[in-house]
């Protein structure tokens, strides 16, 4: 069974783990290993945030992945972040999440517009998004995708 819920502080260490996976480090603009200490600040401040969302992506009751959205309220738009567990990697779960954690911020959030900007060479990524209706709206070292409501 494929469920997504809100994120909650116990969530923390796990995402953590995840952050500083090697290919997750990768592909992300921040590339550094980020402290235990430092993110568990970053994570308590970003569960406050009102215009922050973290969605826990599970299977089976099991954790599978995390969703960020970074959300401009005025605009009624957001940035994407999704990563999902290394263990369950390459077996369709981007995609859904992308396309379930999409129809939570359409319903739940106000959101009209959600964007994605993905390295080029995160060619996984691009195909889960595209999977997941997002269309490139910009190309150069960065892909920008969108999704409109």
């Amino acid at each position: 069974m494929f469920e997504i819920r809100p994120a909650k502080f116990k969530d923390c260490r796990l995402i953590w783990e995840w952050r500083n996976d090697p290919i997750t480090r990768r592909y992300s603009f921040n590339t550094e290993v980020i402290p235990f200490k430092k993110h568990k600040i970053w994570f308590k401040n970003a569960l406050e945030d009102k215009n922050r969302k973290i969605l826990l992506i599970e299977v089976d009751k099991t954790p599978a992945g995390v969703v960020r959205f970074d959300i401009d309220p005025k605009k009624q738009n957001t940035e994407i972040n999704v990563n999902i567990d290394p263990e369950k990697r390459g077996k369709g779960l981007g995609a859904r999440a992308i396309k379930a954690s999409c129809r939570y911020a359409f319903s739940h959030l106000n959101i009209v517009k959600v964007m994605a900007k993905i390295k080029k060479e995160n060619v996984s990524s691009i195909r889960a998004f595209s999977k997941a209706g997002f269309c490139v709206t910009q190309e150069d070292d960065v892909i920008v995708m969108k999704l409109k409501k």
